[in-house]
Order: structure tokens, then C-alpha cells, then sequence
């Protein structure tokens, strides 16, 4: 294994190797990646860190899809390179208008990617049990996750609700 050098100094280093470390005025550390095209990358993103992406939203806030369902996209987004670790739910208040309400956390085309099994947001406030994710944990491509309720007969039919959603996830990049 070769040494790893550490330049402190105003001027692009030229005696160097990839993973050589720069710190440059004002403190930021960068990291050699391309000897020949002088490449160097911000060494602060290359260090995983646990981060987390929440979303409070009411019932008004969901669309109804015209059946049993109403969706919601996230604000915010899960970057790429994220690895998902789990979805805490929090329900502030139950989703009461219909004889059932259960949430599931997505990505847009895998529905329930960021939970396990559906989350009963009808009968019970406070911290509820979402499971570990059911999908790739990777985020190959950057995403707003899709929140859907789904009602018993129509989502019209749900008249109040209130949950907070969030999503822990490794950021690697």
C-alpha cells in the first residue's frame, strides 16, 4: 500500500497520486481522483453519513385517484447513492371518514419499496411499525417518494388525517 501525501498550500498540487489529500485555503479537503487531467473531488461527500428525508402532510394534501387511494409525493428527495435503512411513520391523527385507512411508502412505480406491508393509519396515533424496506435499498436514481393512502370503499370518503413520514438512509456520495 503506497503513502497517502497531504498538501496544505494556496497552489494545485503537482507532485501527486491519486488519494493524495489537498487541504486548501479555508480548510476544504479534496481528494486526487485523475493524476492526468489534475481531477480533484471534495473529500467532505465521499465520507457516508446517516441522513434523513420527513414529510408532514394532512389528508388535504393527498390527491384522490378517483378510486380508494390518494397519493402524495414527498418534498424532497432520496439522491442517488442513498442506501435506505428503514421509514419511521408517525400518525398525528388517525384518517377517519371511511372504515379503513392504510398507508404504504414508494418511489413512484414500486409502491410500497420504502415499508413493509401496509401501515393502519385508521385506529392508531403515534410511532407505528412500517417494517424494513421491501425494495432495492440502493437509490440508483434520485426519487420524491410516493406516500398512498388507501381507503375501504372511496378515498372522497376520508375526511381528516395527519402523518408524519421519515425516511433514514445512508448518503455515500
Amino acid at each position: 500500500m503506497s503513502e497517502i501525501n497531504v498538501f496544505e498550500q494556496d497552489a494545485t498540487p503537482t507532485a501527486r497520486k491519486i488519494g493524495d489529500l489537498w487541504i486548501v485555503p479555508g480548510g476544504a479537503v479534496k481528494v486526487c481522483t485523475n493524476v492526468a487531467s489534475n481531477v480533484w473531488s471534495d473529500f467532505v461527500n465521499r465520507v457516508p453519513r446517516i441522513e434523513v428525508l420527513t414529510d408532514t402532510c394532512t389528508r388535504a394534501s393527498f390527491t384522490d385517484g378517483g378510486s380508494t387511494a390518494g397519493t402524495r409525493v414527498m418534498a424532497g428527495v432520496l439522491p442517488v447513492g442513498a442506501v435506505i435503512l428503514g421509514t419511521k411513520v408517525t400518525c398525528n391523527t388517525t384518517f377517519i371518514g371511511d372504515t379503513s385507512a392504510v398507508l404504504i411508502v414508494g418511489d413512484g412505480s414500486d409502491t410500497d419499496r420504502y415499508n413493509t406491508s401496509t401501515i393502519d393509519v385508521f385506529t392508531a396515533t403515534g410511532l407505528l411499525q412500517s417494517g424494513v424496506p421491501s425494495g432495492n435499498k440502493l437509490i440508483t436514481t434520485a426519487n420524491s417518494p410516493t406516500l398512498t393512502v388507501t381507503s375501504n370503499a372511496d378515498f372522497t370518503n376520508v375526511s381528516a388525517g395527519s402523518v408524519t413520514v421519515s425516511i433514514y438512509y445512508v448518503a455515500t456520495v
